[in-house]
């Protein structure tokens, strides 16, 4: 009967601690912040994070809307450098009919081409391991 008692002890304690040790994964910074072109608010798109050189975290993306972005709770950025790349366009209405319209919507950029591709963006975020949130605005230009 005591090695009985004696072994439930034990595994109680055992997982309680490894209930305690359990490990959560890497830390997620969160990230927000606003995007203008030439002054102005961004109002749609996508923001894009790509982790470069020996960055373990994985590619994260946010929503711009209303010219501000903030990846979601659960998706932030692991310590890191990242690309980031915006892609912001609007749908076309080509005053045609209707009938003779191909199934695919044009849509034309709302910014310069170079921001929505990660080889030719210059945009770029550090997350360092003291960060808790991070808020950075971009401003692009021609």
């Amino acid at each position: 009967m005591w090695y009985l008692q004696n072994f439930l002890a034990i595994m109680l304690a055992a997982s309680l601690l490894s209930g305690c040790s359990e490990d959560a994964g890497p830390k997620q910074v969160p990230v927000s912040g606003a995007i203008e072109y030439n002054g102005q608010p961004v109002t749609t798109g996508t923001v894009g994070f790509s982790p470069v050189e020996t960055t373990q975290g994985k590619a994260v993306s946010a929503d711009l809307v209303d010219g501000r972005y903030e990846t979601r709770p659960d998706q932030g950025l692991e310590v890191g450098r990242y690309k980031v790349v915006v892609v912001a366009m609007e749908a076309i209405s080509e005053g045609v009919d209707p009938a003779s319209v191909s199934s695919t919507p044009k849509a034309s950029q709302l910014i310069p081409t170079k921001y929505s591709r990660a080889e030719t963006s210059d945009l770029e975020i550090n997350i360092t391991d003291s960060d808790s949130h991070v808020e950075k605005d971009f401003k692009l230009t021609n």
